[in-house]
């Protein structure tokens, strides 16, 4: 009878193959969440665009006199973001582009599961301010726009965003007079601002 020799892993060739782990590890976790504080970032940031367009077409479109987007930092936790719009009568006695309740006819909310009353909630993103309105009227005569600089929550230890000397992601969102919409992401590298 013929014995069959049965041969294993020496303790060596173990831990070589546990030290090539331990470095591909190193590489590849932080990279994985990079990848997916990104992936994060630009589903938020296409929502938030995809909410300020629509306001703008709407009231390109007439459907009403003035709309509004109005961004609140909740206190570092997220982005809050709340849609209003005005019907004639508001739009005759009130032009300006205040958060209040009663100048606006309506509020469109965007529910999620967890705050299904009034907002929607981006919990990756910050602003680089408390609060941010961006207003469009009819026929864009009365605008109140301008621009707000966004970052994720995780990369910006601040409450608010703030440009740092890093590779962290940094946005801004550009509301023109005309409704025209962009965002610019910052790079650290060249030192500008480049369209997205």
């Amino acid at each position: 009878m013929q014995l069959i020799k049965q041969k294993g892993f020496s303790l060596i060739e173990l831990l070589v193959v546990i030290a090539v782990l331990g470095v591909i590890s190193i590489v590849a976790v932080p990279n994985i969440r990079e990848w997916l504080v990104k992936k994060e970032m630009e589903k938020d940031l296409n929502t938030i665009m995809s909410i300020v367009k629509n306001v703008s077409n709407d009231i390109g479109n007439n459907l009403y006199e003035m709309g509004g987007v109005f961004f609140d930092n909740n206190n570092g936790n997220g982005l809050i973001v709340k849609v209003r719009y005005r019907g004639p009568d508001k739009y005759r006695t009130f032009q300006t582009c205040n958060n209040n309740d009663s100048e606006w006819d309506g509020v469109e909310t965007y529910s999620s599961s967890s705050e299904s009353e009034h907002y929607s909630t981006f919990s990756n993103i910050r602003l680089d301010r408390a609060t941010a309105n961006f207003c469009f009227s009819k026929n864009f005569t009365v605008n109140f726009t301008g621009n707000v600089s966004l970052c994720h929550k995780e990369k910006n230890t601040n409450s608010t965003c703030q440009l740092v000397n890093t590779n962290d992601p940094y946005y801004d969102l550009i509301v023109q007079r005309t409704g025209r919409t962009q965002f610019l992401k910052y790079s650290y590298a060249q030192k500008a601002w480049l369209q997205q």
